[in-house]
C-alpha cells in the first residue's frame, strides 16, 4: 500500500514539474474582475460589488493576474501625495500676497481621449488574447497602419 502511496506522489509531482512553466488561462471571473481594474475600478470592495464576487475572490484573482499576467493590467494614474503646508513667518503675513499668474505646462506627451464605444470589447479582447495592454496593442496596429502609409505620412508633413 505505501509502495502504491509513494508512486503516485512521485508520478504527481514529477507531472506538476512538467507543466510547472504553463500558464493557466484566466477564468470569467479573473476577466470580469480584470476589466473593472482596468476600467478605472482600483478599490477591492467597489469590484467586489460591481461583479458580485466577495472581497476575497477579487483578491485571490488580482494577485493571480500580477503574478501571472502583470502586461495585462494597466497602470492606474497615481495620486499626488499633498505636501504640508510650511507655516510662513509672522512678518511676511502683514501684507496680503498678490495671485500669481501661473503658466500652464505643456505636457510631455499629446494624450487623446479615444471613445471605443461598440469596438471597446473587441480591443480588450484581442490586447488579452496578445497578452499586452490596450495600449500598447493599439500602438501596435498604429505601428503598422503608419509604416504601410509612409510615403503619404510624408507628403502630408511637407
Amino acid at each position: 500500500m505505501t509502495k502504491k502511496r509513494n508512486l503516485t506522489e512521485a508520478a504527481a509531482q514529477a507531472t506538476a514539474g512538467l507543466f510547472s512553466g504553463i500558464k493557466k488561462p484566466l477564468n470569467a471571473t479573473e476577466q470580469a474582475i480584470l476589466e473593472k481594474y482596468n476600467a478605472g475600478m482600483t478599490k477591492q470592495t467597489d469590484i467586489s460589488e460591481a461583479t458580485g464576487k466577495d472581497k476575497g475572490t477579487v483578491s485571490r484573482a488580482l494577485k493571480r493576474i500580477r503574478e501571472d499576467y502583470p502586461e495585462l493590467l494597466q497602470e492606474q494614474p497615481q495620486k499626488p501625495a499633498e505636501q504640508p503646508k510650511k507655516p510662513e513667518p509672522m512678518e511676511s503675513k502683514t501684507e496680503p500676497k498678490k495671485p500669481q499668474e501661473t503658466k500652464q505646462k505643456k505636457p510631455l506627451k499629446d494624450y487623446f481621449k479615444l471613445d471605443l464605444d461598440e469596438y471597446g470589447g473587441y480591443v480588450r479582447d484581442m490586447a488579452w488574447y496578445n497578452r499586452t495592454t490596450v495600449t500598447a496593442y493599439l500602438q501596435g496596429l498604429i505601428a503598422k497602419d503608419a509604416e504601410a502609409n509612409a510615403e503619404i505620412w510624408e507628403k502630408i508633413k511637407k
